[in-house]
């Protein structure tokens, strides 16, 4: 019987061709593990600053949100209240130091904090499509309920794009029913404007300051206001 023989250059040749398969293959396993993993987002939002006086390092203002990883230096006479998103409490803090995390925040040992239950926010991500999904703020626990706003709507715009509007304009079936200047993040429906009708769907659109931006408008259901409250809780609109 007569044995075949392979010559070093077929050897090297059949290798060079297993190397590239090897290859290709580690290449497609790479892609579809890195497709099938999240996308990584940025600093989970930890709190919403409502109140601030004093000395605080690095500054921050009323109503802007803090991420998680921020540290804020209150030193002797400085005051930072703020809602902790994770905990869904108001904070009081005075002096010292406060440090925020995803899961809560810490203060340093000459802090004096005080905290007051309050309802948790509900956070709308407006997309810039105009849909608009809606979560609680603690935990981030996801929700497919129609994002809502009380009779007398209350929002914090927060994200890139917060300071970015000049107005809100509200509408029920193609007709304007109240358009309100915003002169800053925080919008409050003025106390002597009709309420919104319970259960009825509205739209209101975010209209930018500069012509060159688009507006944003997102669809709510108006609900009513919590039994023995004059105000309700500001929900927190997200415009990145």
């Amino acid at each position: 019987m007569k044995l075949s023989t392979m010559s070093t250059g077929d050897r090297e040749a059949t290798l060079a061709r297993a190397n590239t398969w090897r290859f290709r293959i580690m290449l497609a396993a790479t892609i579809v593990l890195a497709l099938s993993l999240p996308a990584q987002s940025g600093p989970t939002p930890a709190a919403l600053v409502t109140e601030v006086s004093g000395s605080v390092t690095p500054p921050v203002s009323p109503f802007s949100e803090l991420a998680a990883g921020t540290q804020l230096n209150l030193g002797a006479d400085g005051k930072l209240v703020f809602d902790d998103y994770y905990s869904c409490t108001e904070v009081t803090v005075m002096g010292g130091r406060v440090e925020f995390a995803a899961k809560g925040y810490k203060t340093s040992a000459g802090a004096k904090t005080s905290e007051e239950r309050v309802p948790c926010k509900q956070e709308v991500v407006l997309k810039a499509s105009g849909e608009a999904s809606t979560q609680l703020m603690r935990g981030l626990e996801p929700s497919s309920q129609v994002p809502w706003l009380s009779i007398r709507p209350s929002f914090v715009l927060v994200g890139a794009r917060s300071q970015s509007f000049a107005a809100a304009s509200i509408t029920r079936k193609k007709t304007q029913i109240r358009t309100v200047k915003l002169t800053g993040p925080r919008l409050d429906w003025p106390a002597d404007v009709q309420p919104l009708t319970v259960g009825s769907y509205y739209e209101i659109t975010f209209v930018p300051k500069s012509s060159a931006e688009p507006s944003s408008t997102m669809r709510f259901v108006a609900v009513a206001e919590p039994k023995g409250s004059q105000t309700s809780p500001a929900v927190v609109i997200r415009v990145d």
